[in-house]
Formats: C-alpha cells, structure tokens, sequence
C-alpha cells in the first residue's frame, strides 16, 4: 500500500518535481498542499487530475487536521518570504509547529539548505556548526533550530535536510549553467578535486524518499550527488546533454583572482548593494522583470518620490553596464563568477544514494526544456 505523504509548498521549483516523480511511485502517494486557488490551478494543469491537491494553510488551527489527514509524513518545501523578515519567520515557524503539533504525523522533513555553510574559507563553518554568510543562509538555520527546539524529546519525528543546488530541467541551476555555456566570455575555475555540492532532480527525489520512508533516517543529513561532483563534471552533462561545447578554463591565477573578487565584496554603499544583486539574479531574468510596465510605472513613480541618491545610483548602475556590455562585443572579458561556484564541499553525512544522475531520461528532458524556453520569440 502506498504511503501518504503531504507536501507543503507543493507548487514550488522542489514541490513540483516531488508531487510529479511520486505519482509514479510505488511507495509514496503524494499529498500536495497548496495556499489558493491559483497555485492549485497551475498545479493541476501541470501534474493532472490523477494528484490529490489540498488547499488552505496548515498553520491555520482551523486547517490542519483537515490538510494532513492519513498523511503519517510531511515534507516541508514551504518557505515564506513576501511578510518582511519577522513576519516571514513567523509564518515559517507557525507551519513547522502545526505539523510537529499533529500527533497523527510520525515524520517531518524539513527541507533546509547548503547555504547554512556559508562563504567561509577558512574550515570555520563545521557540521555540527554551520555559519551561514547571507540571509537566506541565516533564515534556514534558523528554521533548523527551531524545528530542533518544537520536536523537544521526540527529536525521531524529525529530519532536516540541506539540500544542495537542484539541477535537472526547469530548475534555476541549469539555466544559470545553460546560459553561461552559451556565454562566449564564460570561463570555468580551475578547481580540479572539489564538490560543487549540486544534486540533480533524480538524486533528490530518491534522497527525499528515503528520508521519509526509513525509520533511521532522523537528523540532520547534507542531501548533494553521491559522490560529490566537481563544477567541471556537471558543466559537461549540461553541455553533452545539449549538444553545446563545454566551456574553457581560467588559470589557477585568473581562478584565485576571480574567488577573491567573488568572495569579498568590493564595497557597502548604495550602489555596491544593488550591483551585487543585479549580478546574483540576472540569469533570473531581471531585464525582462524591469521591463514589464507595472515594475516600470512603479519604479519611475519611487524615483519621482524617493530621494535622488538612489535615482543617481541606478543610472550610474545601467550607464556603467551599458557600455562594458558594448566593449564587450569588441574585447570579450571573462565573465564574473558567483561566489558560491568556489565554496568548499558540504561537510557531514549525505542522504543520496550512489544513483547515476547523468541518465539519459534526464538528459533529454533537459535538452527539450532549454530548446522551449532558448528558442526565440516573436512579439508584435
């Protein structure tokens, strides 16, 4: 018989790939759990009428039985971000204590990340005592040690899980690697023996399963390729999947220069800041969001409003851009890396079995994904 299990956060980038690979298991019957009618209408469209999808929040006292019924086990992929940073922890923590509050519920896998280790290069960041460098890194160490503290004595119902950077088709890893293979200016590091701490979509899938189903499976586990594979390894599946050559390489000079510019930030001032963060989420698409006309309107309504320090310090931002792109074209530059591509390999036990990530399924997902969203479209 197969085992019910809910997922919270169910329409989200892991959610999605759990509810998808778990209808056809054998084991596992997916619950999926979703906030609004929206989420459970793409969901729907996406996975069929064959997924039994609930809906409401089971931090709702009113919800929560209803939401997780018959389900033993509960894999949370739910991560609030839109309430500010309290109010997001709040809500985070109130899902974690409805679920750990079920009796009914014999297991939580509490989905955390590789981010907890941090940036840091100089072996402070251990295990047992991660240190997390950015905020998101912070939020879910936070989430750990509170889904620690709610468990109290019963610590057997829980399993956290740091997962490392999901890559497969429609994931946000592959695209950043697909579109910096297309990069002529892209270069590889040349970090021969080092784990990139990725995990492909069939080795998570199979790592979350056994968190659920095995009873010894409770505490706290890394969940990345088994064994640890180098950048180098999963920019070639990337490439060989999509008939594209594999990037060259930098020298072990350009390598640390580039780990020391990636590493330490240059500077802390206003411009800086939003520098930084258009380099982090620009394979996201952050030009096509800017150039959707509600951003534009309200982006031109705070510059109208706001104080003119911050006007100053975006036009410097696009002008500054605007011409290294047009130098470019004449004398390609290598292109900036980000600084997690130089982190160390995650420390401690890893939940992934020995499955081969590079099958051939998964590869012609990937290549059939990147020819839909790569191909170029026409707009009137």
């Amino acid at each position: 018989m197969r085992r019910a299990v809910a997922i919270l956060g169910a329409n989200g980038q892991i959610g999605t790939v759990l509810c998808r690979e778990w209808l056809r298991s054998s084991v596992i019957r997916p619950v999926a759990i979703v906030r609004n009618r929206l989420a459970e209408a793409v969901l729907r469209v996406r996975l069929g009428g064959d997924l039994e999808i609930r809906r409401g929040s089971v931090a709702e006292t009113k919800d929560t039985l209803r939401l997780l019924e018959g389900c033993e086990s509960v894999v949370n992929c739910s991560y609030a971000s839109s309430g500010g940073f309290r109010g997001s922890r709040l809500a985070n923590e109130a899902s974690i204590s409805a679920v750990l509050g079920t009796q009914s519920v014999r297991r939580l896998v509490q989905l955390s990340s590789v981010a907890v280790y941090g940036a840091s290069q100089d072996g402070s960041s251990t295990f047992e005592r991660p240190r997390p460098t950015n905020s998101y890194g912070r939020e879910k160490l936070a989430h750990e040690k509170f889904s620690i503290s709610a468990a109290k004595t019963d610590s057997g119902r829980l399993t956290i899980v740091r997962v490392g950077h999901v890559y497969g088709a429609e994931q946000v890893m592959s695209r950043f690697i697909l579109e910096s293979i297309s990069d002529r200016r892209f270069r590889l590091p040349d970090l021969e023996g080092e784990g990139s701490n990725c995990v492909s979509l069939r080795a998570m899938v199979s790592g979350l399963q056994r968190a659920v189903i095995e009873e010894a499976s409770s505490g706290i586990f890394n969940l990345v390729d088994n064994p640890n594979r180098g950048w180098r390894d999963i920019f070639a599946w990337h490439a060989d999947s999509v008939g594209l050559p594999i990037p060259d390489r930098l020298t072990r000079e350009q390598t640390r220069a580039a780990a020391s510019a990636a590493l330490v930030p240059a500077g802390d001032d206003v411009s800086d800041v939003v520098r930084a963060t258009i380099n982090a989420v620009r394979p996201a698409g952050l030009g096509r969001l800017a150039a959707a006309p509600p951003v534009r309107s309200r982006v031109d309504g705070l510059f109208a409003s706001g104080p003119a320090f911050l006007e100053s310090a975006m036009r410097k931002i696009h002008v500054t851009g605007s011409v290294s792109a047009q130098l470019s074209c004449i004398e390609p530059a290598f292109a900036s890396l980000p600084y997690w591509i130089f982190l160390n390999a995650a420390p401690g036990p890893n939940i992934a079995g020995d499955e081969h990530s590079s099958d051939e399924g998964a590869s012609q997902f990937l290549h059939a994904w990147w020819r839909r969203v790569s191909a170029p479209r026409w707009h009137d």
